[in-house]
C-alpha cells in the first residue's frame, strides 16, 4: 500500500505517516510548498523525496492514500483535489478553518464516492486508554460531567505564522474543542455528539 503526504505544517503528520509506515505502508513522497522542519525531518525518516508541489505527487501510479496536515484553510482544497483523482484522504484535525471549507469537502466526498478520515490524536493517548478501561471495568461510575484543560504554550517564536491568522487557522475552539466533541460521546459518556456540542456551546455562552 502506498501513500503520499501533501502538506506537512503540523507535527501530527509525523505520527500519522510513521504509523502507516510501521503498518507496512510505503511513503512515495512529501509535498510541502513552504519550508517546514517537520516536512524535511519526515522525508529523511521515511527516505522519500520532498517536493514543493504536492499535487504533482497525486499523479503517481498505485497510490492508495493522501495524508495531509496542511494549513487548516488549505486542507479543503488539498482534500477535494485528492478525492477528484480517486484517492482517499487521511487528514489531521480540523479538516477546515471554516464551514465553507467543510461544505467543499462534503461536496467532494459525494461527487467522488471516496472517503476522508480525520486523525484525532487524543483517542490514542495512554490516558484515554486507561480511562476507557476504568469505565469498561466498572471501577468508576458513569461520568455526569467532563471538564477538559488544554495546557498549550503560546510559543509565538516557534509556531508558524498561519496559526496566528484566524482565516488560516480557524481559531482555538475549532482546533482543540473538536477533540472533546470526538472523545466524550465515543469514549466517556452516554451523550450523543450533538448533545456534547450543545453542552459545550452553553458553557461558552
Amino acid at each position: 500500500m502506498n501513500f503520499i503526504v501533501w502538506g506537512a505544517q503540523h507535527g501530527h503528520v509525523v505520527d500519522m505517516a510513521l504509523g502507516l509506515a510501521k503498518a507496512g505502508w510505503t511513503c512515495r513522497g512529501i509535498g510541502e510548498p513552504e519550508p517546514a522542519a517537520v516536512a524535511a525531518d519526515l522525508a529523511n525518516r521515511l527516505s522519500c523525496p520532498l517536493v514543493a508541489d504536492g499535487s504533482a505527487l497525486t499523479a503517481m501510479p498505485g497510490l492508495d492514500l493522501v495524508v495531509t496536515a496542511a494549513v487548516n484553510s488549505d486542507k479543503p482544497g488539498v482534500i477535494a483535489a485528492s478525492l477528484a483523482t480517486g484517492i482517499c484522504v487521511f487528514s489531521d484535525k480540523p479538516l477546515s478553518a471554516d464551514m465553507e471549507g467543510l461544505r467543499k469537502i462534503e461536496a467532494a466526498v459525494r461527487q467522488s464516492g471516496k472517503q476522508v478520515w480525520a486523525w484525532f490524536s487524543l483517542r490514542y493517548e495512554k490516558a484515554s486508554h486507561v480511562l476507557r478501561k476504568l469505565l469498561a471495568d466498572g471501577e468508576i461510575g458513569a461520568p455526569v460531567s467532563v471538564e477538559a484543560v488544554r495546557p498549550h504554550r503560546l510559543t509565538p517564536d516557534t509556531r508558524p505564522d498561519w496559526m496566528f491568522d484566524d482565516g488560516k487557522y480557524g481559531g482555538v475552539l475549532n482546533d482543540l474543542v473538536c477533540h472533546d466533541i470526538d472523545l466524550y460521546p465515543v469514549s466517556y459518556t452516554h451523550l450523543r455528539a450533538h448533545e456534547t456540542v450543545l453542552d459545550l456551546v452553553c458553557r461558552l455562552l
